[in-house]
């Protein structure tokens, strides 16, 4: 390492930038080598061991190290630093993984909550550090900085036209070739992202760690994977264990199901179940509903199946906030537009309908659900097949247009109204209500121009004055006889 020792400069009071001056001088020493085996050479052994150090920085205040950003600053913009950042990891949670998976002797064992505090600390350094830095995807998009190396080489090819060309420049020639090469390649930085990424998830991983690689799984991690059905595990494990981590997981199984092929059973069963009226106070529940339009717009679902879930997404209209009733309602109507089997919900013209979509069920068994005022879908079934939805309606609907919302009545009064018809037409655009929040709609009210003057009749407040003497005394003999 030049200049200075890293465990020097890591405990220096001015680290910061005593550790920039190091790793600027590290970085400025390895471009200036001549050779690929000596560029290699300096970035594994240094700038490799820097980043070792770096991740297992104690957490400051529950953060990573400053130093983290400096070192996050210089990968971000250098995709060669980010090769060698990412197989600097690699090795450090090969190294951990072997630990943790050793042999139980009395040297090498560690107290469990010792090693879950120490993995929770690197993981926090490397999430600092790596999440979210972009991989090139393309060659054209790899950016390198080392211009000596490419100098080099094309110096020996020259040497390598002449017919004095020596055996030794040409496996000088062909060793730079395959390294510069290797560095070019896209396919050498996503084996090596995902051999790190796949270490992460083998971690005992924090719920709120959890949380947030879940949330950007499928913008972060999933775009830059070879094989991401590797993460299949991973998402079901999160997917099965509900709540909040269940409804992240979505994203990154409707890439999986809708572009590399995974067919999940149960898939419909348990996304049916996570409609909940908690879903509804979520902060990702427009995610989540519009991930759930997605899911239901595929064809070859049931008229069953979607009518469950349209019922069931009615149901929770009446529970969800006023922001959340905007979105429920474009969705239904996105639903019954998409699947014309459904409009038997709105449109029950005969009582043979209620068997037109019961497939080998019991005609007898639904008598008691034809009495006046009760509903057959039954909110408690955990099967959409099993709710018996398609035999009621969506008389939800007609509830919203007694909201106290004046907006949302009005929504729902044209939905209604649209109903009416055959539904047809273009889809409505659901994500154009996704950002509605209370704060949003109370400042669109007070900016909202009114188009008429309100009719409201008062008198004006007449000044008050205080009485004098004689118009107290005047006063008190109209009012009492003395």
């Amino acid at each position: 390492m030049p200049d200075m020792n890293l465990a020097k400069v890591l405990k220096s009071k001015d680290r910061a930038t005593a550790f920039t001056t190091l790793i600027d001088a590290t970085i400025k020493a390895a471009e200036g080598s001549e050779t690929y085996e000596s560029f290699d050479e300096t970035m594994t052994e240094n700038f490799g061991a820097a980043v070792r150090q770096v991740i297992r920085l104690p957490l400051v205040g529950g953060k990573s190290d400053a130093v983290i950003d400096i070192l996050r600053e210089r990968i971000a913009t250098r995709h060669d630093l980010l090769l060698y950042s990412y197989s600097a990891v690699n090795d450090e949670l090969q190294a951990e993984q072997s630990l943790s998976f050793g042999s139980r002797d009395k040297k090498r064992k560690r107290c469990d909550e010792d090693r879950t505090a120490e993995q929770k600390m690197i993981l926090s350094n490397i999430m600092a550090l790596l999440h979210g830095v972009s991989m090139p995807l393309k060659k054209s998009e790899i950016s390198l900085h080392y211009q000596s190396m490419l100098t080099s080489m094309k110096k020996i090819q020259k040497e390598l036209v002449t017919n004095n060309a020596t055996l030794k420049a040409k496996a000088r020639n062909k060793s730079l070739k395959e390294g510069v090469t290797k560095l070019f390649m896209p396919s050498t930085y996503a084996r090596v992202f995902g051999e790190v990424w796949l270490h992460v998830f083998s971690l005992d991983i924090p719920k709120e760690t959890l949380l947030v690689l879940l949330e950007t799984l499928h913008t972060h991690i999933i775009p830059y994977l070879s094989c991401p059905l590797v993460l299949f595990d991973f998402l079901c494990d999160a997917y099965d264990e509900g709540g909040l981590a269940g409804l992240l997981s979505l994203n990154g199984l409707f890439i999986l199901m809708a572009h590399h092929g995974l067919e999940y059973p149960q898939f419909y069963d348990k996304l049916y179940q996570m409609l909940t009226p908690d879903v509804c106070y979520s902060r990702y529940r427009f995610t989540f509903f519009e991930l759930v339009g997605t899911f239901l717009i595929t064809p070859g679902l049931s008229a069953t199946m979607v009518a469950s879930f349209i019922k069931r997404i009615c149901r929770l209209a009446l529970h969800a906030p006023t922001p959340a009733v905007f979105f429920i309602i474009s969705l239904v109507k996105l639903l019954l537009i998409k699947h014309p089997q459904t409009m038997v919900l709105i449109h029950k013209d005969t009582e043979s309908d209620d068997h037109d979509f019961d497939e080998g069920s019991d005609q007898d068994s639904n008598c008691d659900d034809k009495q006046l005022g009760s509903d057959p879908y039954v909110c408690s079934e955990k099967l959409p097949e099993e709710s018996k939805a398609i035999r009621s309606s969506l008389w939800e609907l007609q509830g919203m247009l007694h909201h106290f919302n004046p907006t949302i009545s009005a929504t729902a009064k044209e939905f209604c109204e649209e109903l009416r018809q055959p539904l047809g037409g273009s889809a409505p655009l659901i994500q154009a209500r996704a950002g509605r929040t209370f704060s949003k709609m109370f400042q669109r009210e007070l900016l909202r121009e009114l188009k008429g003057v309100p009719t409201v009749a008062y008198a004006a407040p007449i000044p008050f004055k205080a009485p004098n003497e004689t118009s107290r005394k005047s006063i008190l003999n109209s009012t009492f006889t003395f």
